[in-house]
């Protein structure tokens, strides 16, 4: 439930600005709700060997508006049967009225906690429901409460024997194949953009297990989580070998999922899902921030429908419209950013206005404003995890200005992130102000369609919510040394820094990277251009950066250097170099650069130098 979640955060050693003011923020949204009935389409199924999922992402239960749709979903496909509604102590008066007044035959409330837990009165009066909805509250609770017990094996016979199983909040975090259980506490975005093994980011894997090859997150654009999601995905790869979707569910919304895996969204707010595709790579080293690159993001609102099984959307809703054909890439001039400047967020190509309202997208009452257009086609938000009470403008701020200019680029930064960019087309991860905390990028290149959502939620709204589907963007987490191409729209593990001594054509020559270094792609090269053709050139690298004089250039290899070796430039100055990279070296760093013979430069030297290259090696 939205007001439970200081319990969690009472363990919390430390506190993030702003924290105290955030629940009553969530209070005052639950209290806004505006009623407003829709009608119902979707018809009961026939009973089968699995049921089906509602995953609610927070908020106060309700028989109208997105209550209608989500708890009116669930009555359906019980057939109008009887409900049980569980937590561990207390009762929810507001849930039990909203399914009866939707249909459901009886609503009963029952406190399961560890002294009633295996008994089998309790597991009678479970296993009889048609709907088992579960409360909001601590998931760690739930696991530690019911994990072996016969109230467990009775909430997973109601979804064996065709019923519904429920959850909103912690009861939806816990429906998934694997959990992420905030046993020690609720891990804060920055945390694991900081290091994706802090001691707050931990999973429950054998309990409930309902829906396969899910994870699930809630209150997910409220809380800015998409700073944290994309980590438990790679964390469970790499852990376990685990392909999971993640699935991030805002407050006042659901994921309804069928036995056969096909999942509806239903209610006000987006669903996020996270998944790795062949082109994913990732880096994750405890104590250090993530860098996780090529994840695919779909963010629906109601009426899409997703095939988990085949992870592709099989059904939008009539108000979806497709993306036009791109147009022009994101350009930028040389600047630089900094995560804790409010300024900054001005920096690109638009920007939003909450005008101190910390309901303002709740409210539809975000502003598109001009930026500064020193990033064309792209959207900054800044400080966006370092105050809980405006990351939910800030974040899907954001996603609105995607939403509304297909193919646009936005930077995700937090307080100690800083970057620069070139007139390339290059975002560089710089190094940070304290702690590193990763840059999240969300590219809306491939844009398949987009929506908003069509609901009004509280009577002081100015217009419809404005959550967002931005239907195939891609999501990267990026630290520092690697950059964002906005150009080619790829992450670069290798990151082009400095410049290369002029030669007797008056060009600098420069390196470039293609693939990724990692042990698992086997496909990374560095390519010098716009050298002398015809001469040797040798690539060399080295574990650090310098800026030493030399030859009349700038050596920026620092430390012991080794050559790759010498290959000769063709017609147009450039020559290509791939690198196999071991897996000893995942981890680790080096800086290339690239020195050839200019006989025609008459400088005392007769050789030139191109730039460098900071290459982070991927798992």
């Amino acid at each position: 439930m939205l007001a439970t979640r200081g319990t969690a955060l009472q363990k919390r050693v430390s506190w993030p600005a702003g924290w105290q003011t955030r629940y009553p923020l969530e209070m005052r949204k639950t209290a806004s709700i505006l009623a407003g009935v829709l009608t119902l389409t979707a018809l009961a199924g026939p009973a089968s060997a699995n049921g089906w999922i509602c995953a609610e992402g927070g908020g106060a239960p309700t028989p109208n508006g997105w209550g209608a749709s989500v708890f009116g979903w669930m009555v359906q496909k019980g057939g109008g049967g009887p409900v049980v509604i569980l937590g561990t102590s207390g009762s929810d008066a507001a849930a039990a009225n909203a399914f009866l007044a939707l249909g459901a035959s009886s609503a009963t409330n029952l406190a399961v906690t560890a002294a009633n837990a295996n008994s089998p009165a309790v597991q009678s009066q479970i296993a009889s429901a048609s709907v088992v909805w579960i409360r909001g509250g601590d998931q760690w609770q739930y696991i530690s409460t019911w994990r072996g017990t016969l109230a467990e094996q009775a909430i997973r016979s109601v979804y064996a024997n065709g019923g519904v199983v429920g959850g909103t909040s912690a009861g939806c975090a816990i429906l998934g194949d694997l959990i992420y259980d905030a046993r020690n506490g609720s891990v804060f975005p920055y945390e694991t953009l900081a290091n994706p093994y802090n001691t707050y980011t931990t999973f429950t894997a054998d309990f409930l297990q309902l829906q396969d090859g899910v994870i699930f997150d809630t209150h997910f654009t409220e809380r800015a989580r998409l700073g944290r999601l994309p980590v438990f995905v790679s964390r469970l790869w790499k852990d376990s070998g685990l392909d999971l979707i993640g699935v991030g569910v805002d407050d006042s919304t659901a994921l309804c999922i069928d036995p056969n895996g096909l999942a509806e969204v239903r209610g006000e707010g987006a669903v996020t899902i996270v998944h790795r595709t062949g082109a994913t790579r990732q880096l994750l080293i405890a104590g250090q921030p993530p860098a996780i690159t090529g994840l695919a993001h779909v963010q629906l609102t109601e009426g899409y429908v997703y095939d988990l099984s085949t992870r592709t959307v099989v059904a939008r809703p009539a108000n979806a419209t497709l993306a036009p054909a791109p147009g022009a890439d994101p350009s930028f001039t040389a600047t630089s950013l900094a995560g804790n400047l409010a300024g900054d967020a001005n920096r690109g190509d638009l920007s939003t206005n909450d005008g101190g309202n910390s309901l303002a997208l709740f409210q539809g009452a975000l502003q598109v404003i001009d930026g500064t257009n020193e990033l064309l086609s792209t959207v900054v938000a800044t400080r966006v995890w370092n105050d809980t009470t405006f990351d939910e403008n800030r974040m899907g701020g954001a996603q609105l200005l995607l939403a509304q200019n297909p193919a646009w680029l936005a930077l995700y930064l937090d307080n100690p992130t800083r970057v620069s960019t070139t007139s390339a087309g290059f975002v560089n991860v710089d190094p940070a102000s304290g702690t590193e905390s990763s840059l999240v990028v969300l590219d809306a290149r491939g844009v398949v369609s987009t929506a908003q959502s069509t609901y009004v939620s509280s009577g002081g709204s100015a217009g419809p919510r404005q959550s967002v589907a931005l239907e195939g963007a891609t999501l990267s987490l990026l630290r520092r040394g690697m950059a964002y191409d906005a150009v080619a729209h790829a992450s670069r593990w290798a990151a082009p820094f400095g410049q290369g001594k002029v030669n007797s054509l008056g060009r600098r020559a420069f390196l470039e990277s293609a693939g990724t270094p990692s042990p698992s792609s086997n496909d990374f090269a560095i390519t010098v251009r716009d050298g002398v053709p015809g001469v040797g050139a040798l690539l060399f690298f080295g574990p650090n950066e310098a800026s030493t004089p030399f030859q009349g250039g700038t050596l920026y290899v620092g430390g012991s250097i080794t050559r790759v070796g010498i290959q000769f430039l063709d017609g147009t100055g450039s020559r290509t170099w791939l690198l196999p990279v071991a897996p000893n070296l995942t981890g680790t760093r080096r800086t290339y650069q690239a020195w050839y013979r200019n006989g025609a430069l008459n400088d005392g030297f007769n050789t030139a130098l191109s730039n460098a290259l900071r290459v982070l090696h991927a798992e």
